[in-house]
């Protein structure tokens, strides 16, 4: 059973609808991120699984339990055991770093309080040994770098043993660095801790390195759900193949396990028939000095590891992106031959991906 189960879940602002039958699922233990570009409704997810948005229609289980089931399940924020890491920590400033941590730990009741703080500060030097700050706990937040307060929020999200962690694109506010290198800090710590999470981001690269497997969010619904190195290999159609990844849609004639490009004959990941188009990363061509290639050198711009080479195919004029690595590259006005290292997905004239249609039709 997933720890976290969402069924058809339809949420809206008024008249806005924002999600549409959205389904998801988090196993134990895994980092799971929900990638989309903005506007397509990640933050309202966030917001209807943590409780503070109440959705129109669906199911979200927790563990066996009905969190939300309208009209008549609706278990408010504080009772639902989700932890909730927003964008730039979202400390309070008048707290120290210990009293942010041990926020959600203090009991409403009054009476009941006195008896607690021997456990609330145990739990909270806890948490934060566990992010590697465990001398911060009488420091204002405020002196801290952008990772550490980072890290304290996950220790305050982690503090009162959630669940769930939800995090609403914890990284976007440092710098290219810092947020790598704290992107793995977060993944080790929940990993270690063994808490699943859920991590709602629009950066691709955050999304494919950091979690275990990744929900593609478009338009409001599920798209595709896969590791990173299905949805990037074998998307289910070329929305998401695009949008996870550089990619050049190339006309193609699907034969068996093969198609018919501009390239020449392709292997793709399906079974290909009729007329389609074939997904191909600019990481797949390699272009190769030839006076009778198909193909001639546009435009070469340096980029660091590898440089990017613009070719142009000299019947049809389609111009696609090759990444080439190395020095002793061919220059613009250079004919060349192209060779495509396979296979690619191969899409029909509706856009499907045929390996995703065909498991589709048998199941």
């Amino acid at each position: 059973m997933s720890e976290l189960s969402v069924r058809g879940l339809g949420a809206s602002y008024g008249r806005r609808e924002v999600l549409f039958d959205l389904d998801l699922d988090l196993e134990a233990g895994e980092m799971l991120a929900v990638l989309g570009p903005s506007g397509c409704g990640k933050t309202t997810l966030l917001r209807s699984l943590a409780g503070l948005h109440r959705i129109d229609r669906g199911s979200i289980t927790l563990a066996g339990t009905v969190l939300a089931a309208p009209p008549s399940t609706h278990v408010p924020p504080e009772h639902r055991r989700i932890g909730l890491m927003p964008q730039e920590g979202g400390l309070f400033p008048h707290l120290s770093v210990g009293e942010n941590v041990g926020f959600g730990l203090v009991n409403p009741l009054p009476h009941k309080r006195r008896g607690d703080r021997v456990r609330r500060r145990s739990r909270v030097e806890a948490m934060l040994e566990l992010v590697g700050l465990p001398d911060a706990i009488d420091v204002d937040p405020r002196e801290l770098s952008g990772g550490q307060q980072q890290r304290v929020a996950l220790a305050r999200a982690l503090a009162p043993n959630p669940s769930v962690v939800l995090m609403d694109e914890p990284f976007a506010s440092l710098d290219t660095g810092l947020r790598s290198g704290l992107r793995r800090e977060v993944r080790e710590l929940l990993h270690s801790s063994g808490t699943p999470s859920i991590l709602v981001t629009h950066d691709r690269t955050e999304a494919m390195t950091t979690a275990d497997r990744v929900t593609v969010l478009l338009d409001g619904s599920t798209a595709q759900t896969g590791t990173p190195h299905e949805l990037y290999h074998r998307p289910s159609s070329e929305a998401v193949g695009a949008f996870v990844g550089e990619a050049m849609m190339v006309e193609g004639m699907g034969v068996g396990m093969a198609a018919e490009t501009i390239f020449g004959t392709i292997p793709v990941t399906g079974v290909a028939s009729g007329h389609g188009r074939v997904l191909v990363r600019p990481e797949q061509l390699t272009p190769t000095a030839d006076s009778d290639g198909d193909f001639v050198i546009v435009e070469t711009v340096f980029a660091g590891p590898h440089s990017l080479q613009t070719l142009e195919h000299l019947t049809s004029g389609a111009r696609s992106t090759a990444w080439v690595r190395g020095t002793d590259l061919c220059g613009p006005g250079e004919r060349v031959r192209v060779q495509v290292s396979g296979p690619v997905a191969f899409f029909d004239a509706v856009g499907v991906e045929t390996s995703d249609r065909s498991k589709s039709v048998t199941a």
